[in-house]
This record gives structure tokens, C-alpha cells and sequence, in this order.
């Protein structure tokens, strides 16, 4: 069972990146499944797909990917903006499984 819920409705704050990542799409779809929001306009470094969760302790946490948002999704190791309702980096980092 997973230790999230979606968001599809998106989140209300924004915020500048807490950290990047580099990923795998196939590792964010296969933690959080598929994006709830395709094709989002970044008003300048283009179109992304979005994963948007709340977990158990109210965390929000979006990640945006913008490989295959204008294209065919590829598996290569793609930068991924973290944001997050918190600028705690450990606490965001241990919920997305990486040691803070």
C-alpha cells in the first residue's frame, strides 16, 4: 500500500525547486504511477508532466519531468525539479526514498 495519495487536482502553493533530481520516468511511474497532469506549460522552458502527492504527513510534493512532454516518453535519465510545500530537504528526500 502505497505511503501517498495523488493530488489530481494539483497543488495550491508554488514554490522554487527544494532540490533537482535525475531519474529514470520509468522510476518515477513506477513509485508514483502515471502523471497526473500531461503536458503542463512551463511559461518559458516548456511543456512537462507532473506527479502532484500528499503523503501520511500532509507533505505535498511535486516533481516535474520534462522529457517526453513534447514527445514520445524515453527512458533515459532526465532532470526532475522537486518541489515541495516544505523547504525541509531531508524530509522530502526520505519520503521520495533517498537518504536525506
Amino acid at each position: 500500500m502505497p505511503d501517498w495519495t495523488p493530488l489530481p487536482e494539483g497543488v495550491e502553493w508554488k514554490r522554487e525547486p527544494v532540490f533537482d533530481l535525475v531519474l529514470r520516468r520509468s522510476e518515477l511511474v513506477e513509485r508514483f504511477g502515471e502523471p497526473q497532469h500531461v503536458g503542463l506549460d512551463s511559461n518559458g522552458v516548456g511543456l512537462f508532466d507532473a506527479w502532484t502527492v500528499r503523503f501520511g504527513c500532509d507533505l505535498e510534493v511535486a516533481l516535474w519531468c520534462f522529457d517526453g512532454a513534447e514527445g514520445p516518453p524515453s527512458d533515459q535519465p532526465t532532470f526532475i525539479p522537486v518541489r515541495a510545500d516544505s523547504i525541509e530537504r531531508r524530509h522530502v528526500a526520505f519520503h521520495l526514498g533517498f537518504v536525506g
